[in-house]
């Protein structure tokens, strides 16, 4: 009897401390999309495989729809486009999509979520042909 006890009490350790790495972070693109549902937000810091174009879009302001949209205005321009949240290759992930104008499809892409806060999102993209890593962080307004 005392065996089978320790036989059951080591199973349910072992099952409850091997969670997989999905499953530890696979809540983090929830979090971001109730986030950026939240308010305005603008682009801090941008940076193309280890250029600044930070300047390319700090007049913007993005408002993150809940159904699906994104849009980014200035004084001069609105783009629009789409964006979700989702947990793909075992990682958080904040897709982007703008059709244009061209500047906006730089920001095109299936952003790794490094961090977020309710204020902040730090973002990542390697490239799977170059391995060029552009670098993105949205700051609520």
């Amino acid at each position: 009897m005392k065996q089978l006890l320790s036989f059951l009490l080591a199973g349910l350790i072992f099952t409850a401390t091997s969670c997989s790495k999905d499953d530890d972070n696979g809540g983090n693109s929830a979090a971001v999309a109730t986030s950026l549902k939240s308010g305005t937000w603008h682009i801090s810091s941008y940076s193309d495989n280890g250029v600044n174009e930070t300047d390319n879009f700090s007049s913007f302001t993005f408002t993150f729809g809940t159904s699906g949209t994104v849009t980014a205005t200035n004084s001069l321009l609105t783009a629009t486009g789409s964006w979700s949240t989702g947990f793909d290759d075992s990682k958080d992930k904040l897709d982007l999509d703008f059709p244009a104008p061209p500047l906006f499809e730089e920001l095109s892409e299936d952003w790794e979520i490094v961090s977020q806060t309710s204020t902040q999102i730090s973002l990542r993209h390697i490239s799977g042909g170059s391995g060029e890593t552009d670098l993105l962080v949205f700051q609520k307004n």
